[in-house]
């Protein structure tokens, strides 16, 4: 009976709690708003990723050549090829590249056909500006035409002297690519645990906030707690409430990046992204102690501020909590061990890079990883009742 009674004043406190937060609409549109920007943010680095890739392959390449003179049989090779454009250059190379003017320009010295004739490598300068990342498409792809011409050259001078040029290649290297096609995408896909994990702390910021210090600002706090409730009845009807808001946000950000990745158009990428419904699902489940732990975090460092811009001061520097264990599961992936799991945050943040790639996750490992993350989000709940429990909590201090 005692435990049906408190479960009764919690439903009471949480309703009520629940009823404020949809009541106030700019926070509730803040909240429900804000963690939009990673799907909108991930939609966009694939619309300009698609359009870069698609520009780059309509665009002709133009080569400014200087010397052309001085390797005409070069310069036809180059000529020749589909999407190539040669423009000879007159003024300073070097200028022309630092001011922008070229990509790239390729100098021939005029000791180039003595060389070529003399079965000596002949020299060849690409004058580039390392500090333009834009150049580096157009540097690349010139430096694969000079190669190419200058393996068809070395074939010739074999062939010359009787020699089969398939000799020198000692080696026939081929590429079997064992990746899934979520795997290919790891490079995008690596983003999204870093969304999921911030709307997850994004999504319970406002409503932590408001229902402890800004009860207490608006003097609604102290008529609460002179009722016939437990403090930690009356704490875990607002952390309940602050729980429920932040699995909307986490459902609602996993919604839109279904939609960004299943429907945005990125064939030109070589990409092939679509995640099935089972993928959002597990990224939920997998989500589940992390909201606990955020929900209770923002709940207890809210519960002890004075005021409603102390709160938000306090509050703002723990968005770095996921986001630092996110960058690197994103640039330096790795591969979930037995000590990862004991990581908060982190072991979670490893299962979602291995479900997105479409590789198989251990089911121990996960239960254990959110056996801890789950044990951390208790005890830190705990800590926020032991401040609730405190007359400070009323009168701020």
């Amino acid at each position: 009976m005692k435990s049906t009674g408190s479960l009764a004043r919690i439903a009471v406190v949480f309703a009520k709690e629940v009823q404020d937060n949809l009541r106030d609409r700019r926070t509730l549109l803040a909240a429900l708003l804000t963690p939009l920007t990673g799907p909108l943010t991930l939609a966009l680095v694939l619309f300009l990723l698609n359009r870069s890739v698609a520009g780059e392959g309509d665009k002709p390449l133009i080569l400014p050549i200087v010397g052309k003179e001085n390797a005409p049989q070069l310069v036809a090779f180059l000529d020749a090829q589909p999407g190539i454009e040669i423009l000879s250059v007159n003024e300073n190379p070097e200028n022309a590249v630092r001011s922008g003017r070229y990509d790239a320009v390729i100098r021939i010295p005029v000791d180039f056909a003595k060389a070529l004739r003399a079965a000596q490598p002949a020299p060849v300068e690409i004058i580039q500006n390392t500090s333009q990342q834009a150049a580096f498409g157009t540097v690349s792809r010139i430096r694969s035409l000079l190669n190419a011409y200058s393996r068809q050259i070395g074939s010739l001078r074999l062939l010359a002297r009787g020699i089969n040029p398939a000799i020198v290649q000692a080696l026939a290297i081929e590429n079997v690519d064992v990746a899934s096609a979520q795997g290919k995408a790891g490079f995008i896909l690596g983003l999204m645990p870093l969304y999921i994990v911030l709307a997850a702390f994004i999504g319970g910021f406002y409503v932590a906030i408001d229902t402890t210090t800004g009860e207490r600002e608006r003097g609604s706090l102290e008529p609460l707690v002179i009722n016939p409730i437990q403090r930690w009845e009356l704490l875990a009807g607002k952390l309940a409430t602050t729980l429920v808001f932040t699995s909307v946000v986490v459902l609602e950000t996993l919604t839109g990046l279904a939609l960004t990745i299943n429907f945005l158009p990125v064939d030109d990428l070589g990409l092939k992204l679509s995640l099935a419904p089972s993928t959002f699902v597990g990224l939920f489940l997998i989500t589940l102690p992390i909201i606990l732990l955020a929900g209770a975090t923002l709940t207890l460092i809210a519960s002890f501020t004075r005021s409603f811009k102390e709160a938000q001061s306090y509050l703002t520097p723990i968005f770095l909590i996921p986001t630092m264990p996110s960058l690197l599961v994103a640039f330096l992936p790795q591969q979930s061990t037995w000590w990862s799991a004991l990581i908060p945050i982190y072991s979670q943040q490893l299962f979602m890079n291995q479900l997105l790639k479409g590789e198989s996750l251990q089911f121990v490992s996960v239960l254990v990883a959110s056996g801890v993350t789950l044990a951390v989000g208790i005890a830190v709940a705990f800590a926020a009742v032991r401040i609730f429990e405190g007359e400070e909590v009323v009168s701020g201090r």
